[in-house]
């Protein structure tokens, strides 16, 4: 199940960054989707989306993932990007002087 993406209830929830096959859990990363609009070559702006992954992780139960339906998809590696949201909130305080 190592790099697939994680739904539950519709919604992306994570990313799954490695597997334990001894204990039966998955590392899954925070994700996020997000779009950013682009001027494409026919004159107009097209949304292009982007998973992006955030700074925290977690290992859950195969078991309990399996309890609330939780999807698993491929993921197209060139539509993630991971960032470091911590040092982005703190250059956007100190842009606000907060």
């Amino acid at each position: 199940m190592k790099n697939k993406l994680v739904y539950v209830a519709g919604q992306l929830v994570g990313f799954v960054f490695d597997e334990d096959l001894e204990t039966k859990t998955l590392l899954i990363r925070k994700a996020t989707q997000t779009y950013t609009a682009v001027f494409s070559d026919k004159g107009k702006y097209v949304e292009e989306a982007q998973i992006v992954l955030g700074e925290t992780a977690m290992f859950i139960d195969i078991k309990d993932l399996a309890d609330i339906n939780a999807i698993f998809e491929p993921a197209r590696e060139d539509l993630i990007e991971s960032v470091n949201a911590i040092g982005g909130r703190e250059l956007v305080f100190k842009l606000l002087n907060m």
